[in-house]
């Protein structure tokens, strides 16, 4: 999931990453982070007291 999120792919539904039996909160919310650091760089995880 998270490599089809990174390149931009189409193999995954937005339906398959909210579905709780696939994937976990926690998964969830790193796959977010990580489009996030992606996205806008390690100011993300400086804003969020992650660092």
């Amino acid at each position: 999931m998270a490599r089809d999120l990174y390149r931009g792919s189409q193999h995954i539904s937005l339906s398959e990453l909210i579905d709780p039996e696939l994937v976990s909160d926690q998964v969830f919310e790193r796959i977010v982070t990580a489009c996030l650091i992606r996205r806008y760089g390690n100011v993300v995880l400086q804003e969020e007291g992650l660092q």
